[in-house]
């Protein structure tokens, strides 16, 4: 009788810690939806994002990163292309909320560096924190992290 009480409590266990590779989503009109989470690349909840750094990759871009990284007035975004390529770059702060966009057409092949002057679309100075850019081409895309510091 133990043994089986021991078992019924391993079996429940892990099945409050199994993991599933699938997300099932319910909407109001009580359909039902099912994403295969390998699939994903980005989610954003009514304003809260989630980032994964490198989201999708082909190999036409490369983020060499922001520099300085934390900084205080401006950074430089350097990014490398094998083709030449129209380029936007979308800045998010922690919450996921997209403050600024920036579009640049026929990026040069090779090394590219774009400054950000911590300004958002009204050209108002962000607050001091996380934030979140994303470099696009026409066929990729990529985010990476930085910190803007008083």
């Amino acid at each position: 009788m133990k043994l089986f009480i021991l078992i019924l409590i391993f079996l429940y266990s892990n099945s409050l810690y199994a993991q599933t590779s699938s997300m099932y989503v319910k909407m109001k009109n009580s359909q039902v939806f099912t994403i295969n989470l390998g699939e994903m690349q980005k989610i954003t909840f009514e304003g809260i994002g989630a980032f994964n750094e490198k989201l999708f990759k082909t190999n036409d871009l490369k983020i060499l990163g922001n520099y300085p990284n934390p900084f205080t007035e401006k950074t430089d975004i350097i990014f490398e292309l094998n083709t030449i390529s129209q380029v936007k770059i979308n800045i998010y702060n922690s919450s996921g909320k997209q403050i600024q966009s920036l579009s640049y057409s026929d990026c040069k092949l090779g090394e590219n560096v774009i400054q950000w002057d911590c300004k958002d679309q009204n050209n108002e100075k962000v607050a001091v924190g996380i934030y979140f850019y994303e470099i696009q081409t026409k066929n990729e895309f990529q985010s990476k992290k930085m910190i803007l510091v008083k």
